[in-house]
């Protein structure tokens, strides 16, 4: 499993910032620091999140739920769940209501099995070169 790092969600969030507006910077590092460790957590032995869905749906939720960012968490939090997807073998899909979905997240109204099956049933296998 290949998570993402500190640096590359830095890199992310800026790009997004660039694409879509909005200040780029840090409103917490300790949220951010958190919402990157919650997909690789282990409690003795015991994974909160098992396999790639859980462990994205963990961190597209955690970086929505916890705003470590100024501005643009939702739209991080969706590339940041594709690039994490991309290191593991897969693209997500964007659809139209992409926007309702980062919304109900937001809102606190899906689970994380629901995200990880929503990720899940966006998601592509990266085709092989």
């Amino acid at each position: 499993m290949i998570y993402l790092t500190f640096e590359e969600l830095l890199v992310i969030h800026q790009q997004v910032i660039v694409q879509h507006g909005g200040t780029f910077g840090l409103r917490s590092r300790e949220r951010l620091e958190s919402a990157l460790g919650r997909p690789s957590m282990n409690i003795d032995g015991y994974e909160p999140f098992p396999g790639l869905w859980s462990k994205t749906a963990a961190l597209f939720d955690s970086l929505i739920e916890r705003a470590p960012f100024i501005h643009a968490n939702p739209a991080t939090a969706l590339v940041a769940a594709d690039v994490m997807l991309r290191r593991n073998g897969y693209f997500l899909e964007s659809h139209m209501d992409d926007g309702d979905i980062i919304r109900s997240v937001g809102l606190r109204q899906l689970t994380l099995p629901q995200i990880a099956d929503w990720l899940k049933s966006r998601s592509q296998p990266l085709p092989d070169l």
